[in-house]
């Protein structure tokens, strides 16, 4: 691995520490954001040294000036929200925001699936966005005011049911609050794909 000098509060950094040309993650993509004040440079220093010691961290991507880390992660990897909370307790920064970009096959029935990343197997329970009500208040913070939509509930049946692969994008749903229990992830964008074909647009 080529060992990088970097000013945490200024420049993008990219850390590659590992690679093979013939697989890729299924979780595509992890995005963790904080607080950039609460953490520069030495802290962004460690923070990107706890990320790499991940063991299914592949490829690091740090932009301290935006409190920003993108993590890709390995195949077959089991993810552990515990080990990306433990690295950021450690460091100092608290998870202002954790999203993911995760490939997989839905499984489920009536109004709860939930989306099984290829390769690795992670399993993430699905939910809707908050929808906005002019006649009563609604909780932001309950899981409850995350129902997928009725059009989201059918994309996901037809999925299942067709073996179609999804792209889903979004949000975890309140992770620190669900430490060690099951991870929910919020659909804010979704794509199908036939095996063998061409993307299916489609947004919950």
């Amino acid at each position: 691995m080529k060992k990088m000098r970097f000013s945490a509060t200024s420049l993008l950094l990219a850390v590659l520490i590992w690679c093979h040309p013939g697989l890729s993650a299924e979780i595509e993509a992890i995005t963790i954001k904080w607080i950039a004040q609460e953490c520069t440079d030495a802290c962004i220093q460690n923070l990107a040294q706890r990320f790499l010691s991940i063991p299914g961290t592949a490829e690091l991507l740090m932009n301290g000036g935006q409190g920003q880390a993108v993590i890709r992660w390995k195949p077959y990897a089991p993810f552990s929200f515990d080990s990306i909370n433990s690295a950021m307790r450690l460091a100092g920064p608290r998870i202002k925001d954790i999203r993911f970009k995760v490939r997989g096959t839905v499984i489920g029935s009536g109004g709860n699936y939930v989306l099984r990343s290829l390769g690795d197997n992670t399993q993430f329970v699905l939910l809707g966005p908050v929808q906005p009500s002019t006649t009563q208040y609604v909780q932001q913070y309950s899981m409850e005011s995350h129902p997928l939509s009725a059009e989201s509930l059918q994309r996901f049946y037809d999925a299942q049911r067709n073996n179609v692969v999804v792209t889903i994008e979004g949000p975890l749903y309140e992770p620190t609050r669900l430490l060690g229990s099951s991870l929910y992830l919020i659909v804010e964008s979704a794509a199908f794909a036939r095996l063998g074909a061409g993307a299916i647009p489609g947004s919950p």
